[in-house]
């Protein structure tokens, strides 16, 4: 992802309500945690391409889970949502 793309992406996330953010957020770290299980269950099959790219959308998952400083701060992230 281009450095252009991740500050738009940031520039509309600040435009948008805590409460949207926060649900953005929940259900990153959820896709986070379904798809680390998924490839770890491709790994066991060596299902090499699949475990790969489960991997790659559990890396971009946790980042976008991890994107806005200004909700960490607050402790929004630690809480229910």
């Amino acid at each position: 992802m281009s450095i252009r793309v991740k500050s738009s992406q940031s520039a509309a996330r600040a435009a948008q309500p805590p409460a949207i953010v926060c649900d953005q957020i929940a259900t990153a770290r959820y896709i986070a945690d379904m798809s680390a299980e998924l490839a770890q269950m491709a790994g066991k099959r060596q299902l090499d391409l699949l475990t790969y790219l489960l991997n790659m959308a559990r890396v971009e998952a946790e980042m976008v889970a991890r994107s806005d400083p200004r909700l960490e701060q607050n402790g929004a992230l630690d809480g229910d949502f």
